[in-house]
């Protein structure tokens, strides 16, 4: 019989067999459960009743206490005449009624269950000696007197008798104070929600069956079951079968889409590694960061004092000579952290970074002035020639245009370390369509057959460790895509290597004006200016004692009284003593307590007050405000980096004192 079936087939089908086997053995606990959860619907029924028919009684005598307040003179038969019909429609025992003036009206059947029994209780509750529950509501007379109204009843006479009587026979109904000493031999249902409350003791309703039934019998649902499992694991069988049959012919299509997936795998797999190197590459521009705010704090210390200390010592004395020298080494600090906030800046806003321009001299000099201090002191010489008209232009991001030049250079590093005198040439000349970027280096340069695999992802002529293949292939993407040039490379043996960069140039007059004022920022110190402000006040707010000092006393040396606060939350406590106390506040960005922009919010929420001109000053390399702090240019009137010098102050002031308005962003 079973020649024709594979062994899958059989062993599937003996498998079934044997589930069916064992499912008939288990129909006893199947029907018990459900006839346990047929049990507990109809209990639920039953609990609902004796619920809705306590409620019935409460507002029965809701009504009889109505009865009371609205009488002036109620006697006794009229008590009679009210509430004698209830007792018999409602099965109650007894209904009463005790005034504060001992006025007592009881009902005729009050002589088998006298409520006079719980008259002194103080609450409802239940009486579990005589299976009683005992009900009062408190009774306002319109002439004033007071009472109680008394329901006395029994609880079976709660239980709905034609549920009883309709097939719920054997059911025991009982008020439990507890859950934990269930009978475990019987189906019972026990309602959460408290039915009464006697003095500390709560009640719940228990609806009890014995487990009585022994054997059971298939119905006809659990046979209709079996039937169609049975129908339905002959057609896996089949299906199976068929299957099997058909194996053959698809194997080829599964191969090929086998080897499908293995090419998605791949490259999956080197997308994860491209990932993994953007995001290692952005770890480090977070920590490139933080360095910056934490070197530019103490920074900002020193070339302020340094400013101060000039002043005082003649110039011409070896100790003024010293200053000088400290004051060099500084600035030398203070240029590679300004390269690195220029580097790590972002836009502000959700414009187009491919349609914008940059100028090409400013961006040469702010990179290779922070490369140069890097390596100069590895012994590598990097020179910057630069041959361009300072009204060209280059379109598209900034950054991705200064990250291909930072790759370049990097890589021109690595070819000349160790070699004597290691040179590093960056060449910058125009014409009037194109822009035309050489770097160039005296190292070992590179072979032939490396040359036209270099660009390609994840190739590297580096040692193990050094290098990772994707420097030079994003370098090409970033020109070609984003820049619309092209990128080639020379090189020769034992001389050098050169790579070049090509790239369209835009000309935009109106920004030559600007761009002039930049580089000249750059070469000559801002000269001290005269300060605009007359018999002002200004509150300084920073966490670092030596900042508050030093920014006081450059302030009270221009004439403007100044006051220190440690952190935000001081500094808005002086403001409301005095708001038009200050005329311009200095603020950190980063406090404890309270920070700045939080300060900044705070003050500018006080429309009706004084409101006075707000500076913010940061250590960071980038200022990126984004979620709760977006609003902060709204309300700021100017931004200054640490470190900063007097000049720089001098000059921040003013200019945050001659615009009358709030302005975004400084």
């Amino acid at each position: 019989m079973m020649r024709g079936l594979s062994k899958i087939s059989i062993v599937l089908l003996l498998s079934g067999l044997a589930f069916l086997v064992i499912l008939y053995f288990q129909r006893d606990g199947v029907l018990r459960e459900k006839y346990h959860e047929e049990f507990k619907s109809d209990a639920r029924k039953l609990s609902a009743g004796i619920v809705a028919a306590r409620n019935l009684r409460s507002e029965v005598l809701s009504t009889i206490a109505q009865f009371f307040s609205s009488s002036l003179n109620v006697n006794k038969w009229e008590f009679h005449n009210f509430t004698n019909n209830m007792l018999s429609d409602l099965n109650i025992s007894s209904i009463c009624y005790f005034g504060e003036d001992g006025t007592t009206y009881k009902t005729l059947n009050s002589r088998r269950d006298n409520c006079g029994k719980y008259q002194r209780k103080n609450s409802s509750g239940f009486d579990k000696d005589t299976s009683n529950v005992y009900i009062f509501q408190d009774v306002s007379s319109v002439d004033g007197t007071k009472g109680r109204a008394l329901m006395v009843f029994k609880f079976n006479s709660l239980i709905p008798r034609d549920l009883i009587e309709g097939g719920l026979s054997g059911i025991r109904i009982n008020l439990r104070t507890s859950q934990s000493d269930l009978d475990s031999g019987m189906m019972n249902y026990f309602n959460e929600e408290v039915f009464i409350v006697d003095g500390n003791q709560n009640y719940y309703i228990e609806v009890t069956k014995p487990i009585s039934f022994s054997s059971l019998t298939l119905s006809f649902d659990y046979i209709l079951i079996l039937t169609l499992f049975a129908a339905l694991f002959g057609l896996v069988i089949y299906n199976v079968e068929s299957a099997l049959k058909r194996e053959k012919l698809i194997s080829l299509k599964v191969k090929k889409q086998k080897r499908a997936i293995e090419r998605q795998f791949d490259e999956i797999a080197t997308q994860k590694k491209i990932a993994s190197q953007n995001e290692r590459l952005a770890s480090i521009g977070v920590l490139a960061a933080g360095i910056g705010h934490e070197i530019n704090n103490p920074l900002s210390i020193i070339i302020g004092q340094l400013g101060k200390l000039k002043e005082l010592v003649n110039r011409q004395s070896d100790v003024g000579e010293r200053l000088l020298k400290v004051d060099k080494s500084v600035k030398r600090i203070e240029k590679i952290v300004s390269a690195l906030r220029k580097f790590s800046r972002q836009s502000r806003d959700d414009a187009d970074e491919s349609e914008k321009l940059f100028n090409v001299s400013a961006l040469f000099i702010d990179t290779v002035s922070m490369l140069k201090e890097l390596y100069e002191k590895d012994g590598i010489k990097v020179l910057l020639l630069l041959s361009i008209d300072e009204d060209l232009y280059i379109k598209g991001d900034r950054g991705k245009f200064q990250q291909v030049l930072i790759n370049l250079i990097s890589n021109a590093r690595d070819a000349v370390e160790n070699r004597k005198n290691a040179l590093i040439k960056v060449i910058v000349k125009s014409d009037s369509e194109n822009i035309a970027v050489s770097v160039l280096d005296n190292g070992a340069g590179i072979t032939k057959e490396d040359q036209e695999r270099i660009f390609d992802l994840f190739y590297t002529t580096k040692d193990v460790g050094r290098g990772t293949g994707i420097g030079l292939s994003l370098t090409r993407e970033f020109v070609q895509d984003i820049f619309h040039g092209k990128i080639n490379v020379s090189s020769e043996i034992g001389k050098g290597t050169e790579f070049q960069v090509v790239v369209p140039a835009y000309m935009d007059e109106s920004k030559k004006e600007e761009i002039k004022q930049e580089m000249m920022n750059q070469s000559v110190e801002v000269k001290a200016k005269e300060i605009k402000c007359v018999k002002c006040n200004a509150l300084v707010v920073d966490d670092e004692e030596g900042i508050r000092e030093l920014l006081q006393e450059m302030l009270m040396d221009l004439g403007i009284n100044t006051k220190t606060a440690e952190d935000g939350k001081v500094a808005l406590e002086m403001y409301l003593d005095d708001p038009k106390e200050f005329d311009i506040i200095i603020s950190d960005l980063k406090m404890p307590n309270m920070n700045g922009p939080e300060l900044l919010r705070e003050i500018r929420s006080h429309k009706n007050l004084n409101q006075p001109k707000f500076i913010l000053t940061s250590g960071c390399v980038n200022l990126n405000f984004e979620g709760s702090d977006k609003d902060v240019y709204e309300y700021v009137n100017g931004f200054i980096y640490k470190p900063f010098t007097e000049e720089q102050l001098i000059e921040k002031i003013n200019e945050v004192l001659s615009n009358q308005e709030l302005k975004s962003a400084a």
